[in-house]
């Protein structure tokens, strides 16, 4: 079926002026399927003015039942497997065993009733917080609220959601996977992690030893995606 689909993929592609991909990891999956037409990486870009740091009220912490003094983990996306949110929580619930922390798992999908399950079995009530689906104002509350955010996809061609944290000024861990490593650089900006919660685990409690590097993680990240902002991606658009 994949091959089919790749087919009829190709059948127009292959006959466009043009193709964008949104990473280096995109574009090279688009040539081991056989694209020919000409193509370039151009990201999908960020407004970066949204997600700038900002104060989040009380009522955010009360709302989501966040426990403001503890080390706080972030996740955002499609509670589906392919995001791995399984070995999030696993690896939470090792991590929580040595140190006191949280980790708030933002979003709704498919399988959230499994995951949710799954934190119960685990004991982690209020140290894994499900906030659901959120407003976008409070989605940038909670980005402000995180000390590391963690993006665990297994299929990211870009990464939305790291970017977002990115632009808030997070460290990140990411799963060394796909178009992920193009956006964090191990030890530098967070660290990458092999997809099992082993390593996630070894990864989550790493970071927690090096807080005093968290402010300079951060200023990395919001570094490296100032070439992402939305205005820079435009004008490589409209150039193209």
């Amino acid at each position: 079926i994949s091959k089919i689909m790749w087919g009829h993929f190709l059948k127009t592609y292959n006959q466009l002026d043009y193709v964008t991909a949104p990473s280096l990891a995109a574009q090279k999956m688009l040539w081991d399927v056989g694209l020919t037409a000409p193509t370039r990486v151009i990201s999908n870009g960020i407004d970066l003015a949204k997600y700038r740091k900002a104060v989040p009220p009380d009522q955010i912490y009360q709302k989501y039942n966040i426990h403001r003094e503890q080390p706080t983990f972030l996740c955002v996306g499609r509670l589906e497997k392919d995001k791995n949110v399984h070995l999030i929580i696993k690896a939470t619930a090792n991590a929580a065993e040595k140190a006191a922390i949280q980790t708030v798992i933002v979003g709704k999908g498919k399988d959230e009733a499994e995951f949710r399950d799954l934190a119960q079995k685990l004991g982690l009530e209020g140290t894994v917080i499900f906030t659901g689906a959120t407003p976008d104002e409070d989605l940038c509350f909670l980005y402000n609220i995180a000390d590391v955010y963690i993006g665990a996809g297994s299929a990211e061609l870009q990464g939305m959601a790291v970017m977002e944290a990115m632009a808030t000024g997070l460290p990140v861990l990411a799963a060394n996977a796909v178009a992920l490593p193009e956006l964090v650089r191990d030890g530098e900006n967070g660290f990458l992690f092999s997809l099992n919660e082993v390593d996630l685990t070894d990864k989550m409690l790493k970071i927690l030893s090096q807080e005093s590097k968290w402010q300079s993680m951060g200023e990395k990240s919001l570094s490296y995606i100032q070439a992402h902002d939305m205005q820079e991606i435009l004008a490589q658009l409209e150039a193209l």
